[in-house]
């Protein structure tokens, strides 16, 4: 059967169909991707700050008055173009170039002709066609004809220069007009005015107007829109992407267009300029945008150009919850699905985190500028002895000292009872309500996410196993105390030789600077609220709480570790005061007379035999089968198991993390080393069973079936609560607190004691926790690009090393460095106002005199004493300044920390609040002598004498002369003693000191003798001299300076003087003691 050829297996007007349907859907799916990749939010966001831009611009200036002007500007350059002399210039000119042009043609066409018959002429001489001669006679009158072309030109060429200028100066009536008009409105505003009318649409000329409306259509964009994705490319700070390094591409200015102005430092995000723009992202800052891009510091993905693609993270649930709601960004932009980007490693830090990104250029800094927040977060991991059972490389030299807390190789010498050790062990927070000692146990009746309280996986649902936990706790408690008294080792103490006085010791506290580091404070203090304060809280708290101390340590005891504390721990922080018999006795009447007693709550039961039996069972049974392990523990008698129980506890628990305990010498941090902890991927933190409630926007209580998997939320999780992970526990998101405090209970009863949570509450409050948790997030793996890490250079490093040694001896505590710290400063001045001297004053009347008493401000240091006598100040302290009653300390410095310290103040560039100063390297050579060739003539030592006597400066009014004792008789009104002048100071400082005091120390008692001296210094031409003694040396200011200088430095170096004398020891003595 034959097949018909015209037969369909389709209808065609079904194809059809499909094919106009599918063509249909095709055209709006394109039309869908060019308006979808069109509508970038990043495109509002950059409207949005046009429309700011110009309103800012438009508040700089009066628009009405300026259009005015600039009409009536015009109107004026107008009149001076109709008129007949410009018109007649215009028209002249025209005439001239065009005659110009026709003879400039003529003239450059018959050139080329003659250039045409050089060549025929030159091709003819050497046979190659033509007659020369007859082209040598042509080429003569051509020659010619072009000459006369030529004159003809250049006549017309002056002819048109002539009428040029002559224009020239009749616009130039012109150029005085806008002269005058720029005059009237300032340049500034001109030039606000033009910058506005690029910006405002309203203010553009027609032709621009079209322009900008066509330049940013769909498509047209390619070319040049106004509205495009800008970005920077830092060559030098690669990202690895799949295993291939590329350069950082960061696009973050594109939505955040203002970041790096100044004015725009008011505007909500993303509009507003990026914070401390002289540390960050302007040109002119260490951290340039252009060299450092945005996500070199704060994390995310540069190259996204969306609010998600960049990865943002939230500080808050709040935040979190606004955000997936599409509340973002400003005005009426709204991005909505908001969600993290899961498979990009390093989202950005939430805002109260940024500072995170600053450790990773910057990991050996103390104390980075702009980073306040890290800089406290360092301060506490340092504080509260992380690194004693983590190992942080940055903290690997204080590791090795080992002493975060105090030494237990003697304790049983230090404490009269020990059921005290016992019951600190238990509660440390029930004898001292701020130590540093953190929670091991809890007190079991307060809030843990409160202060220390219960710890979670302590608390059982059945009361037999909560019964069982409490006497498994106290059985611990009994070993591990029976353990550190049996191998404490004896210490020797003596009889106090003196009888003390409990007044006297209570003001030799206040007066020899014990507060720097100490505190006595039975009751809790208001909590800082700013970081500032709390940084200088933690100060304060560099030691214990000496609350209760008499009826925790014995007097001889006392006595004996005031007198010297490295007799008793070599390796101790606490330095030594040189204290007399007499002193040493007074101060241990005071401190035993703060006898609190503390402990109120806790209560350590006797050791339960069964379950000492288990404890030991337990730590046995990991190296010995079950029939060895109970071989072992019948051989044992109680003693034995304690012993072997209490060290195993300690090794848990890893207390000699902290403290230096006989038996552990060589052992290992317990914990995990956290020098990467913020690289860790957060699929390696067991977040456990805890959940989280919130409050929706609609009032609704939420359940989420565990946190926000991110590392800061595990990180504070951590530090609040530490055995969280362990329990039911159900976190409220808006206060990261417990919601179920009352039934949380233990769920991960299966593991083994061994496996069980072990770190310790520390009682952080909310603002330390986010401090730390900064910090923690900064230790990151990431390599950080070594063209962008501080400069290795000698000053830096020494920088860096100077500043680590200031806060380890907790230098800060009394002194003012680098504008922080005198943390002494409030204890300080009550003492002070304690004084009978200001009984009747009040304290804003004597606040004036607290400069005399209060530790000196080591700004400029350096610069001002000699290297050689910081060293022995290091080595052996002098009394320098009468009034400061303060001792300074003998640490037990090596030489290397000694060293570090000298090039540490030497480098330390001089700043704070009103401090001036002029580098000696560009005094002019005419301003000072060579130092080293001080001599004054008979006639300038005469003088100079006129200068100090009375009837000059009358400098013996304050200051020691040697012996010779000045005429202030209270300390707090004397000044140094001359006679370690030579020794201790620089020449070009005190030269500069003389001159002009307060300009180098604000606040200073020292007058200003000579304060335009510094403007001497830069230049000596047009000075006026501002000497109160005009017939001295001429009135010349920098040959009294240099005299008083050169008087001052000879008069030390020829002295002879005791090191300290006597009536000064007695004026301090009886003005410390009250003592007549």
């Amino acid at each position: 059967m034959l097949t018909n050829k015209d037969q369909k297996y389709y209808k065609s007007i079904t194809l059809n169909r499909i094919f106009a349907v599918t063509s249909v859907v095709l055209l709006v799916s394109l039309v869908w991707m060019f308006a979808d990749d069109y509508e970038r939010s990043w495109k509002h966001y950059q409207k949005n700050f046009r429309k700011i831009q110009s309103e800012k611009l438009a508040a700089g200036y009066d628009s009405v008055e300026y259009d005015y002007g600039l009409y009536q500007a015009e109107l004026q350059k107008d009149k001076i173009r109709a008129a007949e002399d410009r018109i007649e210039a215009e028209q002249d000119l025209k005439a001239a170039n065009d005659a110009f042009y026709v003879v400039d043609q003529d003239y450059k066409f018959a050139k080329a002709e003659l250039n045409k018959l050089i060549y025929e002429y030159k091709e003819a001489q050497v046979g190659h066609g033509g007659d020369a001669d007859e082209l040598r006679k042509k080429l003569a009158v051509d020659t010619e004809k072009v000459r006369q072309k030529q004159l003809k030109q250049e006549k017309l060429d002056v002819r048109v220069r002539e009428q040029e200028k002559r224009l020239q100066e009749l616009r130039a009536q012109e150029k005085d007009i806008d002269k005058r008009f720029e005059e009237k409105f300032g340049k500034e505003k001109v030039l606000l005015a033009k910058q506005h009318a690029k910006v405002e649409v309203e203010r553009m000329s027609f032709a621009n107007k079209i322009a900008d409306a066509i330049r940013d259509l769909p498509i047209l964009d390619l070319t040049n829109p106004y509205y495009r994705i800008q970005q920077v490319v830092v060559n030098d700070v690669t990202e690895d992407m799949n295993f291939v390094k590329v350069p950082k591409v960061d696009r973050c200015v594109s939505c955040h267009q203002g970041m790096d102005n100044p004015e725009f430092v008011n505007e909500p995000p993303p509009y507003n300029a990026h914070p401390n723009l002289d540390l960050f992202v302007s040109s002119n800052s260490p951290h340039a945008y252009e060299a450092f891009g945005c996500t070199s510091c704060h994390a995310g993905r540069g190259r996204g150009t969306s609010f998600v693609s960049t990865v943002h993270m939230p500080s808050t649930h709040q935040q979190d919850l606004k955000w997936h709601h599409g509340e973002i960004g400003s005005g009426d932009v709204k991005e909505k699905d908001w969600h993290q980007m899961h498979h990009w490693p390093r989202p950005m830090y939430p805002k109260k985190y940024t500072e995170a990104g600053c450790f990773k250029c910057h990991s050996e800094a103390t104390n980075l500028e702009g980073a306040d927040k890290l800089n406290l977060g360092l301060a506490l991991i340092e504080k509260s002895g992380c690194y004693g059972c983590h190992a942080i490389e940055k903290y690997r030299p204080r590791m090795q000292k080992n002493n975060i807390g105090p030494s237990l190789r003697k304790v049983a010498s230090k404490l009269k009872d020990r059921n005290w050790a016992k019951k600190w062990i238990k509660n440390p927070r029930d004898f001292r309500h701020n130590t540093w000692m953190p929670s091991f146990y809890g007190s079991g009746d307060s809030d843990p996410t409160d202060s220390v309280g219960l710890l979670l996986n302590h608390r059982y649902q059945s009361d037999e196993k909560q019964a069982k936990a409490d006497t498994r706790n106290d059985t611990e408690i009994q070993a591990m105390t029976h353990y550190i008294f049996e191998q404490s080792n004896r210490f020797e103490l003596g009889e106090i030789p003196k009888v003390g006085n409990k007044d006297n010791g209570k003001n030799l506290f206040g007066a020899l600077g014990c507060q720097g580091c100490h505190q006595v404070a039975p009751e809790p203090t208001k909590e800082a609220e700013d970081l500032a304060d709390k940084r200088n809280q933690i100060r304060k708290e560099y030691g214990p709480n000496l609350i209760g101390i008499g009826t925790k340590a014995s007097a001889e005891w006392i006595y004996s570790w005031i007198k010297n504390p490295q007799e008793y721990n070599p390796n101790t922080m606490m330095p030594n005061l040189r204290l007399t018999n007499q002193e040493a006795a007074d101060l241990t009447e005071y401190l035993l007379s703060l006898n609190q007693k503390g402990f109120d709550q806790t209560m350590v039961a006797d050791y339960d035999t069964t379950m000492l039996d288990t404890i030991a069972g337990e730590f046995l049974q990991g190296s010995y089968t079950r029939d060895e392990v109970t071989s072992q523990l019948a051989n044992w008698n109680e003693e034995d198991k304690l012993s072997y129980t209490g060290k195993k506890l300690i090794s848990h628990y890893g207390c000699y993390g902290c403290h230096e305990i006989s038996g552990f010498e060589d052992a290992k941090p317990i914990g995990a080393e956290l020098t990467y902890h913020g690289s860790k991927m957060v699929k390696k933190f067991d977040f456990g069973l805890v959940q989280s409630e919130y409050v929706d926007d609609k009032g609704k209580k939420k359940y989420k079936d565990h946190l926000p998997h991110t590392n800061s939320a595990w990180f504070t999780q951590k530090l609040k609560n530490p055995r969280i992970w362990g329990t039911s526990a159900i976190v409220d998101l808006d206060t990261e607190k417990l919601t179920n405090l009352d039934s949380v209970h233990v769920v991960n009863e299966f593991k083994s004691f061994q496996e069980k949570y072990r770190m310790p509450n520390y009682g952080f409050t909310d603002m330390e926790i986010e401090a730390i948790v900064t910090a923690l997030m900064g230790f990151v793996k990431q390599d950080a690009e070594a063209s962008k890490i501080m400069p290795r250079t000698a000053k830096n490093v020494f920088y860096e090393k100077g500043q680590s040694i200031i806060a380890e001896k907790n230098c800060q505590g009394c002194h003012l460095i680098e504008d922080r710290g005198h943390a002494i400063k409030t204890a300080l001045f009550d003492w002070m106002m304690d004084q009978p001297e200001y009984e009747d004053l009040s304290r804003m009347e004597a606040k004036a005199d607290l400069v005399s008493f209060i530790p000196p401000n080591l700004i400029g240091e350096g610069q001002k004493v000699q290297p050689d006598w910081l060293y022995h100040f290091f080595r052996a302290p002098e009394t320098v300044r009468p009034a400061v009653q303060i001792r300074m300390p003998t640490y037990n410095f090596t030489e290397e920390e000694i060293n570090i310290l000298i090039k540490y103040f030497n480098y330390l560039e001089p700043k704070g609040e009103n401090f001036e100063w002029v580098d000696v390297d560009s005094w002019q050579n005419n301003v000072f002598r060579d130092p080293h060739q001080i001599s004054l003539s008979n006639k300038e030592y005469a003088e100079a004498e006129k200068l100090v006597s009375k009837d000059g400066h009358n400098c013996g009014q304050c200051h020691w002369m040697g012996n010779k004792e000045p005429q202030n008789k209270l300390p707090k009104d004397q000044a140094p003693n001359w006679s370690l002048a030579s020794q201790r100071l620089k020449p070009e400082w005190l030269a500069y000191w003389i001159a002009n005091a307060p300009g180098l120390m604000s606040g200073t008692k020292m007058p200003a003798y000579y304060e335009g001296y510094k403007d001497l210094m830069k230049d000596s031409e047009g000075y006026t001299h501002s000497t109160a003694f005009p017939e001295i040396l001429g009135g010349d200011d920098g040959a009294q300076v240099r005299a008083l200088r050169d008087y001052v430095l000879n008069f030390s170096a020829n002295q002879v003087v005791q090191q300290l004398p006597d009536a000064e020891t007695q004026a301090i003595k009886k003005y410390v003691l009250n003592t007549e």
